[in-house]
């Protein structure tokens, strides 16, 4: 059995001298933020190494770290990124509910730079890619895992050309291909002479997939025939 490097000397001598675990892991060479944090952090209790000098660590989100955060901001994703935080529905919803509570201005901020509802880029980019399925990416949005949820997630996903490959699909096909192949853009971007047109979300996906840049266009409602106005 390969023995740690990670010994309790190491452990220690990391750990005394610094005043936070992401200190202390930087100190040995591990990025603080990959998935070794939980297994080092695990590893020092269990050797008895030290830890209770550490500082609670991340931002104190007070009125005036938000205030300066809102100022030079232009939506909530960017006052997000500042101290580093990743886009996703569980920071956006929690530092949403801090700015409002502290009355803090956000007036220059769009009121709806997309559709109502809709989630920024980011956010559903970040959802989608760390999730494994439509009901986790609901999750992580923040949003109830209801049948128009879902169907307003899949056009949302389809719009900004994220991929869903790795989704694992429910339980009894997980691992298991779906039953119908997914078309190739190749397949989808021929001209046809067929009565039904291609739907939409197929062509904008080929279009993303094959790198060329589409506007999307919308689609008035069809008036019956003869009772167009003039």
């Amino acid at each position: 059995m390969p023995v740690s490097p990670y010994t309790r000397e190491v452990l220690a001598e990391a750990a005394g001298s610094s005043r936070t675990l992401s200190e202390a892991l930087e100190k040995l060479g591990v990025d603080p933020k990959s998935s070794r944090r939980t297994y080092l952090r695990e590893r020092m209790r269990k050797l008895g190494v030290e830890t209770s000098h550490f500082e609670r660590e991340g931002v104190r989100w007070t009125k005036e770290i938000l205030e300066s955060a809102v100022a030079v901001s232009s939506n909530m994703c960017e006052v997000l990124r500042r101290p580093g935080l990743e886009v996703v529905g569980g920071h956006h919803t929690h530092i949403s509910r801090r700015i409002r509570g502290f009355g803090i201005d956000v007036s220059h901020f769009p009121r709806r730079p997309y559709r109502r509802g809709r989630p920024c880029p980011d956010t559903l980019r970040n959802a989608v890619s760390r999730s494994v399925s439509v009901a986790e990416t609901l999750r992580r949005l923040g949003r109830l895992d209801t049948t128009g949820q879902r169907s307003r997630l899949r056009q949302w996903i389809a719009e900004d050309g994220l991929t869903t490959s790795h989704f694992l699909g429910q339980a009894h096909q997980r691992g298991k291909p779906g039953p119908t192949p997914r078309k190739t853009p190749e397949e989808v971007l021929v001209k046809h002479s067929g009565k039904r047109r291609t739907r939409t979300v197929l062509l904008r996906r080929a279009l993303n997939e094959v790198g060329v840049a589409h506007m999307s266009v919308p689609t008035a409602e069809p008036v019956p025939c003869g009772t167009a106005s003039p």
